[in-house]
């Protein structure tokens, strides 16, 4: 048997420890993307690819609580996110992290070989890692750093096998700057880390794509963070021609993608003030879907349907309502057509979504002021929510009580009050019988004092001022209990005292109206300090109305109560006239 020289046997240990450390470096990289270079390249089975949705505002309704993605997460969350993916296999204490790294620094300072040098490098960013979990920052960059250089050396010395590597270590020293909330100095090296992979992606496609992909994505989310949103659109761009080009090699596989990046990109062109291009894209992507669709209709027929409520979004942002009610009206189409299949086993999600773009259209009739038809979508929307309470009894009440609500609000405003009355009743009735499931019992009970307060409103501006009385006094009762647990909904209380006070006023009991008004101006104090903006607004009618009940109460307003608010909306008054 023939041994191997001793030269050969270095190399040999140097690549499986450069393997084994860029093994352990790209972890993040595939979690970040949710797939491996297999899938990418067309030598992996096919997987769907996660839906991302282009808008999601509360104020849409249930369809932007409903979509299968919630956008990108805030930028704290980004941070946490890159800093778990990046040091979460690392068990080590920092004692010992540093106690390996001392060790490997005497072998390397002694050796001066390029394998003891890579081990040094894999030891300091271990104890990066467990600096940064311990809350010692600074000194986590510092090592990671140190760790940067050593393997930008090895790379300008070897680059055969250190290229690679240097790419994923700049990766590394860039997160750890964007956890650090550096974004804009993290945004250089993780741009020469994208140089870097894209020169391997041209040698080596099936290794280094997904990470190239990956990374392109990352410097994306990194510009748009740093308020360069016209900058943040070039790699953006760049990842959908790769997928163009990948797509056109392996349709099957890799239409999928192309569409999903196409919807990121839609997303982009939007904050960067381009709506029209974005437009473009999820018409692109809505094409595909399609094309899909007539293989795989069940799954695809529903991502079309998805993105054409996303494009209907769109263009009534933009104005164009017309074309906006078009799209909402073909994806009801395609959400019907899905939901008509009752034999799917995805029977129940499809009639959930229908009901969603259901309630998306209606909304959109009733702002082009197409009331009457707005309401007939409504009605069929909150039937298919109540044979969801037949399916499943707790949720489907959840989701048929809220719907609920909003056909009340339609109703009220179309002054057909009666309705929107025994509407809310019923709503009503659901939220108390859910009350009575122990795990519900808190969130229900805020539901219900929501729920009870707008009731009392309608009411009161119907002058049925006792059934107004019932409805506030307990609207407030019940908030009472929430704010107990949720010192947080101290603001909730507020607006329920305001319409107790109001509905005093009503009943001719001023003296009645004054205790209430001024609870609720005593709550906003501390709130309005810390969120003055949306507050404001609401603490300076208030005070109006305190005011009113002391006079036709013969009162004196208590100056102690009113003059700080007075202060502090007249501050946020200043400083909005100066912006």
């Amino acid at each position: 048997m023939t041994w191997p020289k001793a030269g050969t046997c270095r190399r040999l240990s140097l690549l499986a420890l450069v393997l084994f450390m860029l093994g352990s470096f790209s972890l993040a990289h595939e979690e970040a993307t949710g797939r491996n270079a297999l899938e990418v390249t067309g030598s992996k089975s096919f997987s769907r690819p996660m839906a991302v949705p282009v808008k999601t505002d509360a104020h849409r309704g249930s369809l932007a609580a409903h979509t299968t993605g919630k956008g990108a997460p805030s930028t704290p969350v980004m941070r946490n996110i890159d800093m778990i993916v990046l040091c979460g296999s690392v068990q080590k204490t920092p004692e010992a992290a540093s106690e390996a790294v001392l060790k490997d620094r005497r072998r390397a300072e002694k050796s001066g070989e390029e394998m003891h040098l890579a081990k040094l490098a894999m030891s300091l960013r271990e104890l990066s890692c467990t600096l940064f979990q311990r809350g010692q920052k600074d000194e986590a960059l510092r090592a990671e750093r140190e760790s940067l250089v050593i393997v930008r050396k090895l790379a300008k010395q070897n680059p055969e096998f250190f290229q690679t590597l240097l790419a994923d270590k700049l990766i590394d020293y860039s997160k750890i700057l964007h956890a650090l909330g550096r974004t804009q100095e993290a945004i250089a090296p993780l741009q020469e880390a994208v140089d870097i992979q894209r020169t391997l992606a041209k040698q080596s496609p099936a290794f280094s794509l997904n990470k190239l992909l990956s990374s392109l994505r990352t410097l994306a989310d990194y510009l748009l963070e740093a308020g360069d949103k016209q900058a943040a659109l070039m790699p953006a761009r760049e990842i959908v021609d790769i997928h163009r080009k990948l797509a056109k090699r392996n349709p099957n596989l890799n239409l999928p993608y192309l569409a999903r990046s196409l919807e990121k990109f839609a997303r982009r062109l939007e904050k960067a003030g381009h709506p029209q291009e974005g437009i473009e894209a999820l018409q692109e992507a809505v094409s595909i879907y399609r094309q899909l669709a007539k293989r795989f209709p069940e799954k695809y027929l529903s991502e079309a349907a998805r993105v054409l409520g996303d494009m209907a979004y769109s263009l009534e942002d933009m104005g164009r309502m017309k074309e906006a009610l078009k799209a909402a009206r073909e994806a009801v189409a395609l959400r019907r057509r899905l939901a008509d299949n009752l034999a799917s086993p995805l029977s129940k999600t499809n009639q959930s979504e229908l009901a969603d773009s259901l309630d998306q259209m209606a909304d959109l009739l009733f702002a082009m002021g197409r009331a009457e038809e707005a309401l007939k979508v409504d009605y069929e929307a909150v039937s298919i929510y109540r044979g969801f309470t037949r399916q499943d009894p707790i949720i489907g009440s959840s989701q048929l009580a809220t719907r609920l609500q909003f056909l009340a609000d339609r109703l009220f405003k179309l002054g057909k009050t009666e309705e929107a009355i025994t509407t809310l009743r019923e709503a009503e009735a659901l939220h108390r019988k859910l009350m009575r499931f122990p795990d519900l019992a808190d969130i229900e009970t805020a539901n219900l004092s929501e729920m009870l307060h707008k009731l009392a409103r309608y009411l009161a501006k119907m002058k049925r001022w006792p059934e107004a009385l019932q409805a506030a006094q307990e609207a407030v009762a019940h908030c009472r209990r929430v704010v107990a647990q949720m010192p947080d909904a101290g603001f909730a209380l507020a607006k329920a005292l305001n319409t107790l006070g109001d509905v005093y006023m009503g009943l001719k009991q001023p003296r009645k109206a004054v205790r209430a008004y001024a609870e609720g101006l005593q709550i906003l104090l501390q709130p309005l300090e810390e969120l003055p903006e949306p507050r404001a607004p609401f603490a300076a009618r208030l005070i109006l109305h305190y005011e009113k009940a002391c006079k036709e109460a013969k009162e004196k307003p208590d100056e102690k109560l009113i003059t700080p608010l007075r202060h502090i909306i007249e501050k946020i008054k200043n400083s909005k006239m100066q912006k």
